[in-house]
């Protein structure tokens, strides 16, 4: 017989855990029927650099006479990656000095890299539908680790209306993103994630993303979702801020207008016949809209496209429609390309650093211009060869693999 003075079960062993995640522990700590008394002293770990425990619940210092049971939970925190087949805690007991150190014990367990802890998780509501809410969803790898064949479930699976449910990548690497678009009828997205490291399981897990509200959303009757009528109740058309005023017209359901301050001129005409109010909001640091005078039965308003990227981005603006049988919504697509003046100045700073000082200047010209451009004048004086024209001449040359990248290459990027 084991004259140990207490013996302890674990009613929860785990094989495999995930680093610096908080795991419960439930323990049984029985006092022998045949023997004496015995106080419960402490818990601890047998090593804190790999494991530490969370000991709140453990009461020190507790009697428990022969025959008794005394239950507990305590949460332990990993903090190394690999395999400890030995037990990692003990709980001492005893008598005055008669203490004994009593291993809890625990299987063989593995450590495994955490998912949860290397990702960030971005929601952002879009628009609200009769059956939920259209929302952004950015999946961010914060970490180190790669991880390969990851599973991504997006749910819960009966609140889900429409969007991919269910998503799959080779590899998930540090600076990763995945990026996707749900509506769901839940005021929480549920995510959950399994993958492999070096093929070492590491999942699954869950983690759960709150539903933001729309930003700047007016009191009105959500979209009906597969109801393109809503979407289309009003004739929407954009002109040009200047004395053309040229009319913009789409492609494909996108309107191509240009960045870096350029101002448009947005009319909205409702097709509802007793429309009394319209309201055109825009997006902060890229597009923004004030109200102009405008006819009877047409809204207007001025549009300033503030954002001026290097490449084509999309924008989605909301209108609001007041009726008279209820509040409608609608949407505008903008598809914002970079001016023509911000491509040159691009393409000549890039150029100017490949004459400069060569190719190994491109990236540092292009974040400290001003340096670059105090030193060109004296630099072009030097030109007496046709390579240092040629580099020179490498300006338009750039510009034109601007436009490749952004109206070629990105689109199958983006796909």
């Amino acid at each position: 017989m084991s004259d140990e003075p207490i013996t302890i079960e674990l009613l929860n062993p785990l094989a495999r855990v995930n680093v610096e995640e908080a795991v419960p522990l439930q323990l049984l700590i029985r006092c022998p029927p045949k023997g004496a008394a015995t106080v419960l002293r402490s818990i601890t770990s047998r090593d804190r650099s790999v494991a530490e425990l969370d000991s709140d619940l453990f009461e020190r210092d507790i009697e428990i006479h022969p025959g008794e049971v005394y239950r507990c939970t305590v949460v332990a925190i990993f903090h190394q990656i690999g395999s400890f087949p030995e037990p990692l805690f003990v709980v001492s007991a005893g008598l005055d000095t008669a203490n004994r150190r009593v291993r809890v014990p625990t299987p063989a367990i593995r450590v495994v890299p955490s998912l949860l802890k290397e990702i960030d998780v971005k929601a952002e509501s879009i628009c609200t539908y009769e059956h939920g809410t259209k929302v952004d969803v950015t999946i961010s790898h914060t970490g180190r680790t790669k991880f390969d064949g990851l599973r991504l479930l997006v749910g819960p699976a009966n609140a889900v209306s429409a969007g991919v449910s269910e998503q799959r990548r080779p590899t998930f690497a540090p600076g990763d993103k995945i990026r996707f678009t749900t509506v769901v009828s839940t005021n929480t997205i549920s995510l959950e994630l399994d993958a492999s490291v070096n093929g070492e399981p590491v999942g699954p897990v869950n983690r759960n993303a709150a539903v933001p509200p729309v930003r700047d959303v007016a009191t009105t009757t959500p979209f009906r979702f597969l109801e393109p009528k809503k979407l289309t109740q009003a004739d929407v058309r954009i002109f040009t801020a200047d004395e053309a005023g040229e009319q913009v017209l789409p492609n494909a359901g996108m309107h191509p207008i240009y960045g870096g301050g350029r101002k448009y001129r947005v009319q909205i005409k409702p097709a509802h016949p007793h429309a009394s109010a319209v309201h055109l909001r825009g997006v902060s640091g890229s597009v923004e809209v004030t109200d102009l005078p405008a006819d009877l039965g047409v809204w207007t308003f001025q549009m300033v496209v503030v954002s001026n990227g290097l490449f084509t981005s999309f924008v989605g603006l909301h209108y609001d429609v007041a009726t008279s049988d209820g509040p409608q919504q609608g949407e505008l697509n903008l598809a914002i390309r970079p001016s023509n003046t911000r491509l040159w100045t691009v393409a000549l700073t890039a150029g100017a650093a490949v004459t400069v000082k060569g190719a190994a200047a491109v990236v540092p010209a292009l974040a400290n211009p001003d340096q670059l451009w105090n030193n060109l004048g004296s630099a072009l004086k030097n030109v007496d060869t046709i390579w240092d024209l040629v580099q020179f001449l490498s300006i338009p040359f750039i510009r034109v693999l601007l436009w490749f990248a952004d109206t070629v290459a990105r689109p199958f990027l983006d796909d």
